[in-house]
């Protein structure tokens, strides 16, 4: 029996590669800037729950920068309504031990889960937590 293997490679679009190189850096910190503007206008909420699962998350993400001898940041912002938890590590591995428990837990409360090497040849985790709850206006309500 012979081994298998899939191998296939999707290359940029042309519409997404103008849009990355695009040269108008200020057009998109501009749009950056009106969409923070629009968040402090609305009222947020905490979720109840999630302070503690946030806490747990800490946790957990701290045992695996222990194993893998990284760093690690975890930041409530109040004025963005954001919350994450930012890894640090030249090597993370998730086994079908505690590790994969603490993979599966954080996809399941993540917004979003990026993972980047950076030049140095560290890994970079970015999680998302979503930590607040923006309320709708009288208007919205009716």
């Amino acid at each position: 029996m012979e081994n298998y293997v899939y191998e296939k490679a999707y290359p940029i679009r042309e519409e997404l590669e103008a849009a990355v190189r695009s040269d108008d850096k200020e057009e998109v910190a501009e749009y950056l800037r009106r969409c923070r503007r629009s968040k402090r206008k609305t009222a947020h909420l905490v979720i109840p729950p999630t302070p503690q699962i946030f806490e747990r998350l800490i946790a957990d993400c701290e045992m695996l920068v222990k194993e893998f001898c990284g760093k690690i940041r975890a930041t409530i912002d109040y004025s963005a309504f954001s919350a994450t938890i930012e890894l640090w590590c030249d090597y993370v591995e998730f086994r079908d031990d505690e590790f994969l428990c603490i993979l599966q837990r954080v996809a399941f409360y993540a917004t979003t889960i990026r993972i980047s090497p950076l030049v140095t040849g560290t890994l970079h985790i970015w999680i998302d937590i979503p930590y607040f709850f923006p309320l709708p206006e009288a208007k919205d309500l009716r």
